[in-house]
């Protein structure tokens, strides 16, 4: 699978307690991010069961709003 490029807004206080618990973790502000959103996926399914990403291979999902 491929990395994406994204951009995302944080206020100040965010951004700056990110930055001190990424050099508390010796990771790079773009790995601690990346290690967050990975465990509230992780947690997300862990309450409401699995995302399916299939499409990624067999095309565009259908999407009910």
């Amino acid at each position: 699978m491929s990395i994406k490029a994204t951009q995302i807004r944080l206020n100040e206080e965010t951004y700056e307690k990110l930055r001190l618990i990424s050099g508390k973790e010796l990771r790079s502000f773009n790995a601690q991010m990346e290690y967050f959103l990975i465990k509230g996926v992780e947690q997300y399914e862990k309450e409401n069961g699995i995302v399916n990403v299939d499409y990624l291979y067999e095309g565009a999902p259908e999407i009910d709003y």
